[in-house]
């Protein structure tokens, strides 16, 4: 009996799970195969339709796109399968020319599948400018993965670092080269030496904004504690937006700060979204001024190959340069970075500024770093002094090398600083007053 009633039982069970199993509804229409083909044929139509290419807002960075946004300009001939290309990285007045394919990879995926130079300058694994580099570049990518096509959007993300990747297209009769000097002037327009934060009329005191990305910390309401916010940013012909909705506080499901617009007269950028009192003061303090808040690492000119060639410095410099070398464990490392700003090997250590230096051994990179502080010069505006240095971590074994450099550059305080643009400040040159023949130029 108990053997029927348990063959009854399965047998209904398996007529109940049967039935709901005919029951359930199709998410997707198609397999993913046809899915993915409709994509990229709906893609390739949608390349093609604008003879005069597109707009590209293009994000890249692997840490939330920390390094912001750029307008690149992009044009597809489907019948050639080529691509052409423009950034105003690589000038406003040339263009690149590569083969393309919009092909399956898991979806529909669009790469620039030869090299273009205005696309793979933001992938190469080496930075433009450098010779030696970490493998990254500056983390952009030249495959994308589509998300959405339509005939006045297509959003892309990128294949590595999962930036998004903004297409509209251009207007049939618009000029590239002009679109690209308008888009550099848009650039130009972010640039101060420092800025400062407002919201509802308070003055943040942790924030930042440079490269494109803003980094803030905001009070949290009847907290001491603080809120941190990282937004990518892109230039745009008004000011500059958000690469997505933001906010303020914590928790907030309804982000809605994403649009500021730039007052030349004030110089100012003032978000313009609805019911959000935040605005950014661009601020030009005197440049000895920005040097004490320097938040970034400027090299000296080092050209390393077998031996190395020194370039921006006086001889009197590159001769304090040669003599820690030659010092260096007997000149059995090869100096290959000396930087002077925020420690790049030990940021957390040697306080917010140092002399940084790096050497090779043949199989190991050895970086050390000597803090310092800088002081303006009482009733100059461009005017420092270096002191107090010190050592950090394991900068103390290297500090009879780099003395021969350290001291006698802190010995010729007090320098005059000269900067390449009140904008940017890209370069510092430094010269000593007391003995101009003691002068160095460092770069960002």
């Amino acid at each position: 009996m108990r053997k029927l009633y348990n063959t009854l039982l399965m047998t209904l069970l398996l007529v109940v799970a049967g039935s709901c199993g005919q029951k359930q509804d199709k998410i997707f229409r198609g397999s993913s195969a046809v899915r993915t083909q409709q994509q990229i044929d709906a893609l390739s139509t949608a390349l093609a339709a604008h003879p005069n290419g597109w707009s590209v807002a293009y994000f890249y960075g692997a840490a939330q796109a920390e390094h912001g946004g750029t307008t690149l300009l992009w044009k597809f001939d489907a019948e050639s399968s080529t691509a052409e290309a423009a950034s105003i990285y690589t000038g406003v007045d040339k263009t690149y020319t590569s083969n393309y394919t919009v092909k399956a990879n898991g979806g529909a995926l669009l790469t620039f599948d030869t090299y273009n130079k205005a696309v793979h300058y933001f992938s190469d694994p080496i930075a433009p400018g450098e010779t030696v580099g970490d493998n990254l570049g500056l983390e952009g990518d030249f495959e994308f993965i589509v998300q959405s096509v339509a005939d006045d959007k297509i959003v892309l993300i990128s294949s590595k670092y999962r930036t998004p990747v903004i297409m509209t297209p251009l207007a049939d009769d618009a000029d590239w080269t002009a679109t690209l000097e308008e888009a550099q002037t848009d650039e130009t327009n972010l640039l101060a030496p420092t800025y400062e934060f407002y919201v509802n009329g308070e003055q943040l005191v942790t924030a930042s904004f440079a490269d494109h990305f803003i980094d803030m910390q905001v009070p949290v309401a009847g907290s001491e504690d603080l809120n941190r916010i990282q937004v990518p940013i892109i230039a745009t012909a008004t000011g500059f937006e958000a690469m997505e909705p933001f906010s303020l506080t914590e928790d907030d499901e309804n982000p809605s700060i994403q649009h500021f617009t730039f007052d030349a007269e004030l110089d100012r950028f003032t978000c313009s979204d609805d019911g959000v009192d935040f605005y950014i003061q661009k601020v030009f303090p005197p440049i000895n001024e920005t040097l004490v808040s320097m938040d970034a690492t400027y090299s000296f000119d080092l050209q390393i190959g077998s031996t190395i060639t020194y370039g921006g410095m006086s001889e009197a410099v590159q001769t304090m340069l040669e003599t820690a070398q030659a010092n260096n464990y007997g000149g059995a490392e090869l100096l290959n970075v000396v930087a002077l700003g925020k420690n790049p090997f030990y940021p957390d250590n040697a306080g917010p500024q140092a002399f940084s230096f790096r050497s090779y051994d043949g199989s190991t990179n050895w970086g050390s770093a000597f803090s310092y502080t800088i002081t303006p010069v009482e009733g100059t505006i461009d005017q420092i002094t270096f002191g107090n240095f010190g050592a950090s971590l394991n900068a103390s074994y290297y500090m009879q090398f780099f003395n021969f450099f350290i001291s006698p550059i802190a010995a010729a305080s007090p320098y005059t600083v000269v900067t390449d643009s009140p904008l940017t400040h890209t370069q510092y040159t430094f010269t000593s007053v007391s003995n101009p023949d003691i002068w160095f130029t460092v770069y960002k």
